[in-house]
């Protein structure tokens, strides 16, 4: 409340609530294209701007524990933005709320003109620089840099990367895909894997290859070729054995896929290794409902 936002209680959401609250902002957006929300004047207000930051460092987390409360935070954002004006968290409102447009309300065309305003508002202000910059100088690499560098440094590749992977991950894997065939997202999120590798960014390169398995799965490419097979131990070649470095929701989402694989197949799986059974129970010990939801979409496809 003290940063100017409404407070958000953690709690199961009713749908009629997110209607509510969708319509709100379907409203305040009227029929605005990309270019005019990227055209939005900047946010000034330096308290508000801390409030949409601290909202968008939520929205992985609400994604998948609390996924109710995910669309109430980006309905919030994204009318936000147009009340006090755009800054760099208003590229995730814009994308999260394409998400929820293809997603729950089934207006890929509207959720397509969301993620280019995104795009848009990161290129116009080099959001992507800003943010890398960010991350890098504010986070990284002051510990092992004179601080002086820090401030003379102009952005960093690598973080630029690192954007660029969690833009790759959002778009292909979860709005793009509605309005155009799943295997032509395959290049892109097989990039956006490569560029999250390469700075060392665990979470979003994790994304981008599950989105890969399940457009390879569901798109009816061959999931247990070399080329797959390759590709998933390079991911898990370059974080190596180190346990704290393992994404555990990523981990089991790759399993699921080479579980049904083996289903299909008449394959039957080894007394070491986890049935659907066994990796609901570690989703429901982590807390992701994503993946609960995405085990229970494989089982009914099975049938």
């Amino acid at each position: 409340e003290k940063l100017g936002l409404p407070v958000l209680k953690d709690k199961p959401r009713s749908i009629a609530s997110i209607v509510v609250e969708y319509i709100k902002t379907k409203r305040a957006l009227g029929k605005r294209t990309a270019e005019e929300l990227a055209g939005l004047p900047r946010l000034t207000d330096d308290r508000i701007g801390m409030g949409l930051r601290i909202s968008e460092l939520l929205l992985t987390l609400c994604y998948q524990v609390q996924p109710t409360m995910f669309p109430l935070l980006v309905f919030q954002m994204v009318r936000t933005t147009l009340k006090h004006g755009v800054n760099i968290s208003s590229s995730d409102a814009f994308i999260s709320y394409g998400i929820i447009l293809c997603g729950a309300f089934r207006e890929p065309k509207r959720g397509r003109e969301m993620a280019k305003a995104g795009e848009l508002l990161n290129e116009k202000y080099e959001f992507r620089k800003s943010r890398a910059t960010f991350g890098a100088d504010g986070l990284t690499y002051y510990w092992t840099a004179p601080l002086l560098d820090t401030l003379l440094r102009k952005g960093h590749h690598l973080c630029v990367e690192c954007v660029e992977s969690r833009f790759i991950y959002a778009v292909e894997g979860l709005i793009y895909h509605w309005s155009k065939p799943l295997r032509d997202t395959l290049g892109p999120l097989h990039e956006g894997n490569r560029l999250g590798m390469e700075c060392d960014d665990m979470e979003s390169a994790g994304l981008n290859l599950n989105f890969y398995l399940s457009h390879t799965y569901f798109s009816g490419c061959q999931l247990g070729g070399d080329a797959v097979t390759e590709f998933i131990d390079r991911h898990i070649e370059y974080h190596g054995d180190d346990s704290q470095r393992v994404h555990i929701s990523s981990e089991l989402d790759i399993e699921s896929y080479f579980l049904a694989l083996k289903k299909l197949r008449g394959v039957e799986i080894q007394e070491d290794e986890r049935d659907f059974d066994g990796i609901l129970a570690v989703a429901k010990e982590i807390g992701n409902q994503s993946l609960h939801g995405n085990i229970y979409l494989i089982r009914l496809d099975l049938k």
